[in-house]
């Protein structure tokens, strides 16, 4: 049996290939020449039939620019996120958010909706 989480990342890591995805945080001090990408639960509700967990994907670039490639990176991630998922019923992204962490990278904040069955497939 999987759990909602595992169904979600398993949903994400294709979509981000090169990419050290993990959950909840980066664990230990990140690579300067990786990018990363964490998956936060945030929530959501569930009901009879369907759940509704929310959670934020966070995706760190290199340092010092190349924000260029890791926003179409995102984008890229959001368009395919619209496409059905495999285990998951619905996503639904949000528009990213920006920031940058303290040694210059970008940091793409994206929120997403998901809708899952009850019963973990």
């Amino acid at each position: 049996m999987t759990t909602i989480a595992q169904r979600i990342e398993a949903a994400i890591r294709p979509l981000l290939p090169g990419v050290v995805l993990s959950f909840g945080r980066v664990a230990g001090a990140p690579d300067p020449l990786k990018r990363y990408a964490v998956i936060r639960p945030a929530g959501g509700g569930s009901g009879d039939l369907v759940r509704r967990p929310l959670f934020t994907l966070d995706v760190m670039g290199l340092p010092n620019g190349e924000t260029t490639q890791t926003a179409a990176l995102v984008e890229d991630v959001i368009q395919r996120l619209r496409e059905p998922a495999s285990g998951l019923v619905f996503t639904a992204p949000s528009e990213p958010s920006f920031t940058t962490t303290a040694d210059g990278r970008a940091l793409f904040s994206v929120a997403i909706a998901a809708i899952t069955e009850t019963e973990p497939v």
